[in-house]
């Protein structure tokens, strides 16, 4: 699976949410078959922490920003935004448009294997919290590691992990940045290009922090994985059917991140506007 980095929104003040209603099926795989490979693989897992990875996110990025009155009510627009259920509909709807049942059947077959499963499992122990603490203390043996960052760097270059976090963090800024001026001045047109134009640069400085957290995180999934069973994980990303999988995941939830996003943002600009918040 793709990893998500999370803490970037963070710091960025942004969440991931949902599309409310999940587009029609017309492809073969079964909504049975696509229920099992998104449990099996540890998408729905993922998707169902966010909620309260976003709380905790903001009770780290809170650090007294806001008073007690304006952070309850950021943390009430988490709940009302995202919607773990309605991400996941979202995320499947787009797998039934696109994914055949042949599609289906050889992700299913990976999945329910003795290496898939350990895999899954190994990816979902990697994002904890006493995981996270551990690679931090690991990070220099991790790294002098060359043959499995080599395999981290293909794993990134075949998920796209490193590019969906830069780009959700540039759109990220943008939106909220957007709808404070917005309610800041409802009366006029803000033009915010200039400010798009810093965005785009400090994303970009951003990225090689992003690649090598993420870098991290992939080497201590697997750090106790065999390299021939690694390799037969690197074959199976490389087939046709996981990358078709893989590309659809990130397509559907980069749309639904983006579009949540920039509620949320609205969201909070109402609150900062209409409360009498403390501005963050």
């Amino acid at each position: 699976m793709f990893k998500l980095k999370l803490k970037y929104f963070y710091l960025m003040m942004c969440v991931v949410a949902v599309i409310l209603l999940a587009p029609s099926s017309h492809a073969d795989a079964t909504e049975e078959s696509l229920d099992k490979i998104m449990l099996l693989s540890g998408l729905t897992a993922q998707i169902e922490q966010f909620p309260e990875l976003m709380k905790n996110g903001m009770q780290e990025a809170q650090g007294g920003r806001l008073s007690d009155s304006a952070y309850a009510l950021v943390l009430a627009s988490i709940d009302q935004t995202i919607l773990s259920s309605a991400i996941i509909a979202v995320v499947k709807g787009a797998l039934a448009v696109e994914l055949s049942s042949t599609d289906a059947k050889q992700l299913l077959k990976w999945y329910e294997s003795n290496l898939g499963r350990q895999i899954t499992r190994l990816e979902a122990n990697s994002s904890t919290a006493d995981a996270e603490s551990e690679i931090l203390a690991l990070e220099s043996q991790l790294l002098a590691n060359t043959e499995r960052l080599g395999f981290a760097q293909r794993l990134d270059r075949l998920l796209g992990a490193t590019d969906m976090n830069v780009k959700l963090q540039k759109h990220s800024s943008v939106a909220i940045f957007s709808a404070m001026m917005t309610a800041a001045h409802p009366e006029q047109s803000v033009d915010i290009s200039s400010f798009v134009d810093q965005i785009e640069v400090l994303s970009e400085q951003s990225r090689p922090v992003i690649e090598n957290d993420i870098m991290l995180t992939f080497i201590y999934a697997y750090q106790d994985i065999e390299t021939a069973k690694l390799e037969q994980y690197e074959n199976f990303l490389n087939a046709a059917s996981s990358q078709k999988f893989n590309k659809i995941i990130v397509k559907s939830m980069s749309a639904a991140i983006e579009l949540s996003i920039s509620k949320w943002a609205t969201s909070l600009a109402s609150i900062f506007q209409h409360k009498g918040a403390t501005a963050l």
